[in-house]
């Protein structure tokens, strides 16, 4: 019996020569609390690398906590959050990213933009808070149904 994964690899060994798309995993896994909601070391300069190429682009994003990906939201047609997926994450992100699966979650947090948006309570209104002189008061995504 096969696994996803081989089924996968099989179907697709005749089009790889021919795939014009870049799919590229970004994030972190837990290394302690952080000071910074930025992508570790390069992986945003990667990420803009990646996108100059003008290659169709989606970027699987493998994380703990929310990320600072404002670039990447704005310039990337597609991200597929994975968070930890565990033990059966990468067949089930190549189901998705093959089109065997079409994923229908809800977010279930607030995506902060900056680390001057937390707290990002989702049952604040906003305009409880005073904005910024620099960027918005507005999360970069926001709790499904807020």
């Amino acid at each position: 019996m096969q696994s996803r994964c081989e089924e996968s690899r099989r179907r697709d060994s005749g089009t790889r020569r021919k795939r014009t798309n870049i799919a590229r995993s970004l994030g972190e896994n837990h290394l302690g609390d952080r000071q910074d909601l930025d992508l570790l070391g390069n992986q945003d300069e990667l990420a803009k690398q990646i996108v100059a190429t003008g290659k169709p682009t989606v970027v699987l994003l493998l994380h703990g906590r929310p990320n600072s990906i404002n670039y990447i939201a704005e310039n990337v047609p597609a991200i597929l959050d994975g968070w930890y997926l565990g033990q059966e994450g990468g067949p089930a992100a190549a189901d998705v990213l093959f089109g065997d699966y079409n994923p229908a979650g809800k977010l279930p947090i607030t995506v902060p933009r900056s680390v001057g948006q937390l707290p990002d309570y989702y049952y604040q209104k906003p305009s409880a808070k005073r904005g910024f002189v620099d960027g918005s008061v507005l999360p970069l995504f926001l709790l499904a149904g807020a």
